[in-house]
């Protein structure tokens, strides 16, 4: 689609909730192996549970910023004629915890769409929620390169 197109999707409405998944206890050790992130409240559960505001171990931010790609819906249009995409930045904020064994699910809205020397450039807001909270557990802004 061309630009003036896809313009038409932006919209101040959220889209359509994506696929539901599990933050499991394996997920969050297996980060911290990976990230070499062994913070307390991450990964001690007597400590997080005399210690923490929250009393229990809580997810990695950046897990759930990386469960992005699986929990977003399909766009409800197609850029055509590229060969890759990539995040060119954005903004992330971690407004509650995820605990172990929560369910996330993201939805997102599109708020811009322009033509760069290189491609197109889609910004999207992007809200996680998990189960239990009355609030998103990340919200960011994401700048999406179509080259």
């Amino acid at each position: 689609m061309d630009v003036p197109s896809i313009r038409a999707f932006i919209t101040p409405a959220w889209g359509e909730w994506g696929p539901q998944q599990v933050v499991s206890r394996g997920a969050i050790d297996t980060f911290s192996n990976l990230t070499d992130n062994h913070q307390w409240i991450h990964t001690d559960d007597t400590r997080c549970a005399s210690e923490s505001v929250y009393g229990q171990v809580i997810a990695h931010g950046f897990l759930i910023l990386s469960l992005l790609p699986s929990l977003l819906p399909s766009e409800p249009f197609l850029i055509a004629g590229h060969t890759h995409r990539i995040v060119r930045g954005g903004e992330w904020r971690f407004p509650a915890p995820v605990f172990p064994e929560n369910t996330v699910q993201a939805r997102s809205r599109l708020t811009e769409v322009r033509r760069t020397k290189r491609g197109t450039l889609l910004i999207r807001e992007v809200e996680v929620w998990s189960s239990g909270n009355t609030k998103p557990v990340v919200t960011c802004t994401l700048q999406l390169q179509y080259f």
